[in-house]
């Protein structure tokens, strides 16, 4: 009975981490949209990615103001 037990335990926390791996796959590319739309155009298409910037809302201002 207790090797029941185990099995659901294990089986339960492979499903949880499983799980977390999924939803931080899932929420990369939403953190990476995020990060570019707080770029400027330079930052944006310098090679290799800048992971350092000053972040600016210059984008949102064009947005809202056209």
């Amino acid at each position: 009975m207790q090797v029941a037990k185990k099995r659901t335990f294990l089986s339960r926390t492979f499903e949880v981490i499983f799980l977390i791996i999924f939803g931080i796959f899932n929420l990369i590319p939403i953190f990476w949209g995020v990060f570019t739309s707080i770029k400027t155009a330079a930052d944006i298409s310098s090679m290799p990615p800048k992971f350092k910037f000053i972040p600016t809302l210059t984008h949102y201002v064009q947005v809202l103001t056209t």
